[in-house]
């Protein structure tokens, strides 16, 4: 059974955490850490880390906002992968934000790329654990990333992740969504 652990400036699983989260997103897709822990200041945004027993799993961080619990980025250790954990991490963030509509970005089916593969599979990996596909597609980083928008509501508002990405907590990511 995984256990969440919330991560600050201090926490001992911070070198892990820094470490996967270096290893597992490209530098256009990152945020500093300083952006990162002052969106946890303000309340709104949290670290967290999963682990089974000792055993470092992955992690998440959250912003959460207008009845959203938005999945910025959530990896799992490479030596964990395609064991249920990254399933896991799913339910435990879905019972942690009863609720709530979640939202996350994954890499757009919708660009040429070099990994369509994988973005399939990861496509498919949320589709079978509650996510659905919006039909819309956000740009982020001044325009350089395109992403899919899913969510865990079949019923996805634009107008609620438009007063979503109004206050996101860290300038210049979210440019603007369009339909795919």
């Amino acid at each position: 059974m995984l256990s969440i652990n919330r991560l600050n400036r201090e926490s001992q699983d911070r070198p892990e955490v820094e470490k996967l989260y270096f290893s597992a997103f490209p530098e256009i897709e990152r945020h500093t850490l300083d952006e990162l822990f002052e969106g946890c200041d303000t309340g709104k945004a949290e670290w967290l880390v999963f682990r089974d027993g000792e055993e470092f799993i992955g992690l998440a961080y959250m912003i959460i906002n207008d009845g959203i619990a938005f999945i910025l980025y959530l990896a799992v250790e490479e030596s964990h992968r395609n064991r249920g954990y990254g399933s896991a991490i799913l339910r435990e963030i879905s019972n942690l934000y009863e609720g709530m509509e979640e939202v996350l970005l994954m890499e757009s089916l919708y660009e040429e790329c070099d990994n369509m593969d994988i973005r399939r599979r990861r496509k498919g990996f949320y589709m079978r654990n509650g996510f659905h596909d919006t039909g819309y597609i956000q740009s982020t980083c001044e325009g350089q990333a395109l992403f899919d928008i899913l969510s865990t509501r079949e019923d996805f508002s634009t107008e609620r992740w438009q007063i979503f990405s109004d206050h996101y907590p860290m300038e210049s990511y979210m440019d603007g969504y369009y339909k795919a």
